[in-house]
């Protein structure tokens, strides 16, 4: 793809994100597998400004991304976003190999104010997922 595209494309997927709908988040998921890694990266960063299921469920397979500026820009998004889906995806990043990654939904999660103690963040981090969710779900 073209430079000039690629750039046209990518102040679209910005003004999709703006546009705040379940039809825009339809579009960004489509774009959310392009193999251009600039594109997946806006994309994620787009659907932070959707919020909703979808600008979720998106944003998790982008948390899994094969690049880490894509789930480090998902791992934001998510972090706007909030509510249970979310949390519950930022805290499975918080075993990133990327450290960026791992700071970026430790971050969001503390944000919260879900009632998550400094226990639910060693439980992750200490490998104990499940031990962890348990708990955010109880709060």
């Amino acid at each position: 793809m073209s430079p000039e595209i690629l750039e046209q494309l990518l102040i679209a997927v910005i003004a999709l994100g703006d546009a705040s709908d379940d039809k825009a988040a339809d579009v960004l998921m489509e774009l959310a597998t392009d193999n251009d890694t600039s594109t997946r990266h806006t994309v994620a960063s787009a659907l932070g400004q959707i919020s909703g299921d979808k600008a979720v469920d998106i944003l998790r397979k982008l948390a899994t991304d094969n690049n880490g500026d894509v789930r480090c820009s998902a791992a934001i998004s998510l972090g706007k976003i909030g509510g249970e889906k979310a949390v519950e995806a930022l805290s499975q990043m918080l075993n990133d190999d990327d450290e960026g990654v791992r700071g970026i939904a430790s971050k969001a999660i503390t944000k919260f104010g879900l009632g998550i103690e400094r226990r639910l963040l060693l439980d992750c981090f200490s490998g104990s997922m499940q031990d962890a969710l348990s708990r955010l779900r109880k709060t």
